[in-house]
C-alpha cells in the first residue's frame, strides 16, 4: 500500500498506526512513478497535494490498473481506518 500526500505530522502518525505504509513524497523534482505502478493500492491525501502530484498520481493508477481511494479527513486514525477498510475489501475480493 502507498500514500502519497499529507503533511508530515500526517505521515508520522499514519506511519504509528500502519507501519507497512510507504509514503511516496511530494516534491518538486519528477516523481518516481514505480511504488504506484506496483502498489496494490494507493491512497490519496488530499489535505496537502500539488496538482501534477495529484494527477501524476492518478494517472500511473489508472494506466497500471491500480486502484486509488481519496482520503478526505485530517486525523490520521481516521484516514487509517478507511485505508483498513480498502485493503480488506481487496483481501476479500482476492479470496473469492
Amino acid at each position: 500500500m502507498v500514500l502519497y500526500g499529507g503533511f508530515d505530522v500526517f505521515h508520522k502518525e499514519i506511519l504509528k498506526l500502519l507501519p507497512d505504509v510507504r509514503i511516496v513524497e511530494a516534491s518538486a523534482h519528477r516523481m518516481d512513478t514505480s511504488p504506484i505502478r506496483n502498489a496494490d493500492i494507493v491512497f490519496l491525501q488530499i489535505n496537502k497535494t500539488d496538482h501534477s502530484g495529484y494527477y501524476t498520481v492518478c494517472d500511473a493508477c489508472k494506466s497500471s490498473g491500480v486502484p486509488y481511494i481519496h482520503l478526505n479527513f485530517a486525523s490520521a486514525r481516521r484516514c487509517a481506518g478507511v485505508m483498513v477498510k480498502e485493503i480488506e475489501k481487496i483481501q476479500d475480493s482476492s479470496k473469492s
